[in-house]
């Protein structure tokens, strides 16, 4: 029987405007020394068992997600050249919902991780980081406690909190819920910019960040 879980309402939020904007998060670690795949692909299936939707693919229609695969080496994909131009056969709809590209440089290990924003948001992406870290560092068992809480209760006492009093029912809800055109006669296309810092320049940034109490995506 194929195993299907339900989804949440914030999962088709960012399905919204779906052929203008796909919803991908893209993250990028060079490390300065090589990584061990087999022992990375045993923290990812420690991470399967928290958020095992990443093996899964979404089905907008119904909101919910279905199992394709129990294999999380289905997940790495090795020595790809073109990692963005690759990646752009991606369909959530179709595939898991993390890719993650595995190439060795001359010092060490690139990981690219592609991330369904269907999934979860920056955040969410930055914690499922800090889940690999933890299972590769101290092994697939140090994070079989960790629950992955989806509960949207929160959102909707915020809401009901402030529910607006405004009759007017004239509003149009599909104006609302677009995304603004873009006006250009050029071919739309995939651009990918970097920003290189200092590790003296990461450490103020990230102070910084603690400071102001704020996540940098």
């Amino acid at each position: 029987m194929m195993e299907v879980y339900d989804g949440e309402a914030l999962n088709i939020l960012h399905t919204i405007g779906l052929d203008t904007l796909y919803p991908v998060i893209r993250i990028e670690l060079e490390f300065s020394q090589s990584l061990s795949k087999s022992r990375f692909e045993h923290a990812l299936k420690g991470v399967c068992k928290v958020v095992p939707e990443i093996l899964y693919r979404y089905n907008m229609q119904t909101n919910q997600w279905f199992k394709i695969t129990d294999k999380v080496f289905d997940l790495v994909i090795e020595d790809v050249r073109n990692v963005d131009e690759h990646a752009k056969e991606w369909d959530l709809m179709k595939n898991p919902q993390l890719r993650v590209y595995w190439n060795e440089t001359t010092t060490g290990t690139r990981l690219i991780f592609y991330v369904s924003h269907i999934l979860t948001d920056g955040a969410g992406s930055k914690q499922l980081l800090y889940l690999i870290a933890k299972a590769y560092t101290d092994g697939e068992n140090s994070i079989q406690n960790i629950r992955n809480n989806q509960s949207t209760e929160w959102l909707e006492k915020l809401v009901e909190k402030h529910q607006n009093t405004n009759d007017k029912k004239d509003n149009n809800l599909d104006e609302l819920m677009s995304l603004p055109q873009i006006k250009s006669d050029t071919p739309t296309g995939l651009k990918v910019g970097s920003a290189t810092l200092t590790k003296l320049q990461t450490e103020q940034l990230i102070q910084a960040t603690h400071l102001a109490k704020v996540t940098v995506k």
